[in-house]
This record gives structure tokens, sequence and C-alpha cells, in this order.
């Protein structure tokens, strides 16, 4: 395993990519529910969530996991918008 995360620095980065993006897809993907319907857009984030955790749980990478989180984070907005 990449154990470049036991660094409190990689870590902490992780975290705060996973609230940067999830307060970025905040301010710009509002209007997605209202578009393209709250089923659909549940199903789209839902997956893509999914894909991320699977991403992150096979693949030990460090960057890999950096970029799953944000795109994890993107796609928590299923939680909140619809």
């Amino acid at each position: 395993m990449d154990l470049m995360c036991v660094d409190r620095t990689s870590i902490n980065w992780i975290v705060t990519v996973y609230y940067i993006t999830f307060g970025c897809a905040g301010l710009l993907l509002w209007e997605l529910p209202d578009k393209l319907g709250c089923r659909l857009t549940m199903k789209i984030f839902g997956s893509t969530h999914l894909l991320c955790q699977w991403t992150m749980l096979l693949v030990p990478n460090y960057w890999v996991r950096l970029a799953a989180f944000a795109v994890m984070g993107a796609s928590q907005l299923k939680n909140n918008v619809c």
C-alpha cells in the first residue's frame, strides 16, 4: 500500500479538497435537480459516488485517492440539493 497518507498534511489535504469541491459544486450545480429532475440527479450522483468509493478501495495510490475524494465531494450534492 502507498503509505503517503500517514503524513498529517496529506490527510488534511484530502479532507480540504473534499470540502472545497463540495462547496464549489454547491455553488455551480444547485440548479441541476430542477433541470434534470431529482431522481435522475440522485442516480447520476449516486453512481458517481459509488464509483469513487470503489476506486479509493481498489487503487492504492495517493493521487488517485485525492482525485476520487474530489469527485466524491462534488457528488455529495445528492444528499443536500435533491
